[in-house]
């Protein structure tokens, strides 16, 4: 069982303290952990400086311009699907199916039941037998233009007019082993096998399920040139030959506490989805995206 170890507090710990270094160390590692992180925030602001959001007019006429392949009102449907695998082509699986909306318009900001653009849908699903050993599970949302197939077996299938992202749902996470014992009564509460892990110094990675997931998608009609980019746009937005870019769909777990991840094991047979569909503004995508790629580089830092 993880749990958190008290620090054991001697007799004399409301007493001045000994080692003078202690103190200076620990104010030391603040300084450098504050310092690095000023320098992570700098540089993600720096990608996007000296870029702003344009219009047709803003662009010098040497530079090729490309326009959103989707305009305002322009019909669409949202295809979602179930797979254990990042490449998908069980179209025809029902198991595979979660979930379809249709003819929604783009740029409509005033969709859904509540006037704010927003969607909402949640079933249970079954768990694979190999998610539940550790695999992975990811959603596949196809955009189409309204009408269109996102199966390319199928005679209304259009490339143009498709757009593929995926997602992982599950996550993974290390779970370190420690001998615990109780404050109190110094008796450990953690089990047998749980003790041989601690005395290996194991890490074992677990697998862990949010419950919901919000896939956005971005509603503006800003102008781009290919190769003149911030390079956190470089990864989101797709041009097309005819002269126009995909609008951007991003899959947003940035609001999932991690205290609300479920261990998945072979005893979980159902999974709860809860998934949101809402548009984005642009200028919310770089907050979203910019403070994701921090948060990132924390880890890495082990700030």
């Amino acid at each position: 069982m993880e749990r958190e170890v008290a620090p054991t507090v001697s007799p004399g710990a409301n007493a001045a303290p000994e080692n003078p270094r202690d103190e200076s160390s620990s104010g030391w590692r603040f300084m450098k952990q504050f310092a690095v992180r000023l320098l992570i925030v700098y540089f993600i602001s720096s990608m996007f400086r000296g870029w702003k959001q344009t219009s047709r007019d803003d662009v010098p006429k040497d530079h090729k311009m490309y326009g959103n392949l989707f305009e305002p009102g322009m019909k669409m449907d949202i295809h979602m699907y179930l797979s254990e695998n990042e490449y998908f082509a069980n179209f025809g699986d029902q198991y595979a199916f979660f979930l379809k909306l249709e003819n929604l318009s783009y740029g409509d900001w005033n969709a859904g039941p509540h006037g704010e653009g927003s969607l909402f849908y949640s079933k249970e699903i079954r768990c694979p037998s190999n998610v539940q050993k550790n695999g992975s599970l990811f959603m596949h949302v196809f955009v189409t233009k309204s009408g269109l197939s996102p199966n390319p077996l199928n005679e209304t299938f259009s490339k143009k007019w498709t757009i593929h992202k995926w997602h992982r749902l599950n996550r993974y996470r290390k779970r370190v082993y420690q001998k615990t014992k109780n404050l109190l009564t110094g008796d450990s509460e953690v089990s047998e096998q749980e003790r041989q892990l601690a005395e290996l110094n194991e890490q074992v990675i677990l697998n862990y399920w949010h419950p919901n997931i919000t896939v956005n998608m971005v509603y503006d009609q800003s102008v781009f040139t290919p190769g003149q980019l911030p390079p956190l746009f470089n990864d989101a937005i797709r041009f097309h030959s005819s002269g126009k870019y995909y609008p951007i769909v991003y899959f947003n777990d940035y609001w999932n506490l991690m205290a609300d991840y479920q261990p998945i094991n072979e005893t979980v047979e159902t999974l709860k989805l809860a998934v949101t569909f809402a548009p984005l503004s642009l200028f919310k995508w770089q907050l979203y995206v910019s403070q994701t790629q921090g948060n990132r580089w924390f880890d890495i830092f082990g700030l």
